[in-house]
């Protein structure tokens, strides 16, 4: 019995002590795990978004080369501007959807990508989907009011710009007109209808496609307009109700230029992106508008305004 004692004693004192981590080591793991966390998901956060806008401009680069291959099958006159059929337009069918403005809207996504499979540019693009920034913003209330309707948020966030054969030959008329009163006089064409008219200051210099952020509301409005309006011809600034210059590609977004050429912009004055996402909230919450200081920037003359202005307009405000 003794001896089975002796021997249960040793075995006690020579077992092995329990594994296991203490309260201090545990905490340590934890803190550990989150720094880790908080330095690997804005990472893989700019990585995602970097990926997004690699897509977004690889879409933006096929729609350029299909602008450019339909100015040339119809000597060198580019393709109807507008988004949809509106306005009376002697430019051919609008570039992305040719149905009537009152005619009956689609009910599915299938049904809204063959709505966009009967622009001017299809034959040249192929593939629907490049319609779509997959970095679009997700539409929400608007001035307060529910959702827009679902089709809206089927459609293309991209568009082309004012200049680019978007006017109807009555209001460019009258909007040259008003750009050689407020300008002034220059040998820079403020609107273009043929590709003969990108010089000066040349094609790289003179913007086509618009990755907007999101579809409009009213199609027949070029994306440029619902960023500033008409103030290119009579004021300076951003001085537009609409939405403020797109911050969904990480505070910027991307464009396509008349030589084929693609540019992601990123804004460079805070206060751009400051006053887009004071615009965005409200789309986003309702309630009350922004107040003066955050509706229009201050400074007319920004950096952003006016290199945005020059690669729309060709020329400097």
């Amino acid at each position: 019995m003794a001896k089975q004692q002796i021997r249960l004693d040793r075995q006690g004192t020579n077992a092995k002590p329990a594994t296991g981590f203490t309260l201090v080591e545990l905490l340590v793991v934890i803190a550990v795990i989150a720094l880790l966390m908080a330095i690997l998901v804005p990472v893989l956060h700019r990585a995602r978004e970097a990926g997004k806008r690699a897509v977004c401009m690889g879409h933006l680069r096929q729609l350029q080369i299909a602008w450019q291959a339909y100015a040339e099958n119809h000597d060198g006159f580019i393709v109807n501007g507008q988004t949809e059929r509106g306005v009376e337009h002697p430019g051919g069918k609008a570039w992305l959807i040719d149905a009537p403005s009152d005619s009956s809207r689609p009910e599915s996504r299938a049904e809204a990508e063959a709505w966009m499979r009967t622009g001017a540019l299809a034959p040249y693009v192929g593939n629907v989907k490049i319609y779509r920034c997959p970095s679009q913003y997700k539409l929400g209330p608007f001035f307060g009011a529910p959702p827009l309707p679902m089709y809206v948020q089927w459609l293309s966030p991209y568009g082309i710009v004012s200049p680019m054969n978007c006017r109807p030959p009555p209001e460019r008329k009258r909007l040259e007109a008003d750009f050689i009163k407020y300008r002034g006089s220059s040998p820079i064409p403020a609107f273009i209808t043929r590709l003969s008219q990108l010089s000066p200051p040349g094609a790289a210099h003179r913007m086509v496609f618009l990755d907007a952020g999101c579809p409009r509301w009213s199609h027949s409005v070029p994306p440029d307009h619902e960023i500033m309006g008409t103030s290119p011809i009579t004021d300076q600034g951003w001085t537009f109700a609409g939405h403020g210059p797109p911050i969904h590609h990480s505070k910027g977004t991307c464009m396509s230029f008349a030589d084929g050429h693609v540019e992601y912009w990123k804004w460079k004055h805070p206060y751009t992106v400051t006053w887009s996402q004071a615009w965005l909230d409200w789309f986003d919450h309702g309630g009350t508008l922004p107040d003066e200081e955050h509706r229009f920037p201050s400074d007319p003359a920004s950096q952003d305004y006016a290199e945005f202005y020059e690669a729309i307009w060709g020329r400097r405000p």
